[in-house]
């Protein structure tokens, strides 16, 4: 269940929060874009994308085992299963602007927004 997501500046505000709260990033292009279209924030992911989430939460938690036991350091997930009809590419420079406004507007109001 994604807890964020954003493109351009909001994505950047997310990154930045994850880097200061020493959360690990993972880059996954074509995961992160069908995420960003087909699911809302707290919501359940759709089932085609099970496998592929599967995937990245056990590299997750190789890499939480890994850090406090110590070990050989997982291998970031490659080749990840996701369809090609749920990978719609990139937004449009419309929609990103939108986006960014909305979240500095929720900036305003509620500093917890964009987390």
């Amino acid at each position: 269940m994604p807890v964020a997501k954003g493109v351009d500046h909001v994505a950047t505000q997310i990154r930045e929060i994850a880097k200061k709260s020493k959360v690990t990033l993972l880059e996954a292009p074509p995961l992160a874009r069908a995420l960003y279209h087909n699911v809302e924030i707290n919501r359940e992911i759709p089932g085609a994308l099970y496998g592929a989430v599967a995937q990245v939460l056990a590299w997750v938690y190789q890499l939480k085992r890994y850090k406090e036991d110590g070990g050989i350091a997982p291998d970031e997930p490659s080749d990840l299963d996701v369809p090609k009809e749920l990978d719609k590419g990139g937004v449009t420079d419309a929609e990103a602007e939108q986006e960014a406004a909305e979240a500095l507007a929720g900036d305003n109001t509620d500093k917890g927004a964009a987390a």
